[in-house]
C-alpha cells in the first residue's frame, strides 16, 4: 500500500468533498479516502499494482478542473 495526498483546487463545498471521495473510494486498488473540502486535499491509500497516481488525480480533475500530486510516505490519518 502506498499514500498519496492530492491538492484538490476547484471544491466549492464540502458536497464537492463528498463526491471526491466517493469517485476517488470506488476506484480499483483504493483502500481509505479522506477528503477535507477546508484543506483543499485528499489522502488516499491504495494498490500502486492496481491503479496509478495519475489514474487517481485524473478523477479528481474529470469532477473539479484542478489537482495536483503530492506525495506521501505515512498512511493518511482520518
Amino acid at each position: 500500500m502506498q499514500s498519496l495526498r492530492l491538492k484538490i483546487g476547484g471544491m466549492h463545498c464540502d458536497g464537492c468533498a463528498v463526491t471526491n471521495k466517493s469517485l476517488l473510494e470506488h476506484e480499483a486498488g483504493v483502500r481509505m479516502v479522506d477528503v477535507s473540502f477546508k484543506d483543499g486535499t485528499a489522502r488516499v491509500l491504495y494498490d500502486p499494482a492496481t491503479v496509478s497516481e495519475e489514474a487517481l488525480s485524473l478523477i479528481t480533475i474529470r469532477r473539479c478542473r484542478r489537482s495536483t500530486l503530492r506525495r506521501s510516505s505515512s498512511p493518511p490519518h482520518v
